[in-house]
């Protein structure tokens, strides 16, 4: 996953950094890095993109049901991700 499109990410949702500002950037970026491709795209365009759940149907070629689904357990994985981060 290149750095440009996450620094693109952060530069793109400032209104983003007050939700993950006790996380910080860089945890941030380090926890997506760890998502497996179609997990980084799904959540890449929901925040980024703001793709509602049929946008992202249509684009990931699902059927809502299935990208809702995915979704869900594309966040799921990136809080478990940004739990494992080793905050020292």
């Amino acid at each position: 996953m290149p750095d440009e499109e996450l620094d693109k990410c952060e530069s793109e949702c400032a209104s983003e950094d007050a939700v993950f500002s006790d996380i910080g950037v860089e945890l941030l970026k380090s926890a997506l890095r760890m998502l497996p491709p179609d997990y980084y795209d799904m959540i890449l365009l929901n925040v980024m993109y703001n793709c509602s759940i049929s946008e992202l149907a249509n684009v990931m070629n699902l059927s809502y049901e299935a990208a809702k689904s995915r979704l869900r357990r594309a966040r799921i994985k990136l809080k478990k991700e940004l739990e494992n981060i080793d905050y020292e």
